[in-house]
């Protein structure tokens, strides 16, 4: 039997090694599902405790159980972050969940003590309004994606913890002393 298309000589059927191989294929991964079930359900929960100093409002949920992300808890998350100025709601990157959930975990924040959250999403009418106020301000802001926030870890060092942020190269690290939080996107990893 030959392994060329229809109308090049060949009967278009593949050959018996072809089929065979695929067969494997198949069943290899059919038995490797209860594995990366295994897998999935062995990865610890993945919690946030927030307190937005703007809204006034705290979070506490756990965003990752059974190796997935829960689709309710993100929303709740999507909101709890929205642009507090306009009130639009965004969805947000789940990887910068796991960004601070790894961070808290790195310096060892306990599970009471919410971090506060500066800023979330901005609409992009809020960041320009904002980069007239401040020339910081980047234009195209992580905040405007859904993929940054400002942070206060409670009782540690913002410069510490800059330094913690920085080593998990996960994306990008800012520290404001003055303003006294700390700046996470998942963009490419750099540090100011």
């Amino acid at each position: 039997m030959t392994d060329q298309p229809n109308g090049v000589g060949g009967t278009g059927m593949p050959s018996r090694r072809r089929l065979l191989g695929g067969l494997a294929c198949g069943l290899a991964v059919l038995a490797a599902r209860p594995v990366f079930a295994a897998v999935a359900e062995g990865q610890p929960d993945r919690r946030l405790h927030l307190h937005n100093v703007n809204t006034l409002e705290t979070i506490d949920v756990t965003y990752f159980r059974d190796g997935r992300y829960r689709p309710d808890a993100l929303r709740e998350l999507n909101r709890f972050l929205r642009d507090y100025r306009s009130g639009q709601v965004a969805r947000m990157d789940p990887e910068l969940y796991d960004y601070l959930h790894d961070l808290q975990a790195a310096v060892r924040l306990a599970d009471d003590e919410p971090t506060r959250i500066v800023s979330g999403y901005r609409s992009p009418k809020t960041n320009r309004a904002r980069r007239r106020q401040d020339r910081a301000v980047a234009r195209d802001s992580y905040h405007t994606r859904g993929q940054a926030f400002d942070v206060v870890l409670p009782d540690r060092n913002l410069m510490a913890v800059r330094d913690v942020a920085v080593k998990l190269e996960r994306g990008g690290v800012g520290a404001y002393p003055r303003s006294g939080f700390l700046h996470l996107d998942v963009g490419p990893a750099r540090s100011w």
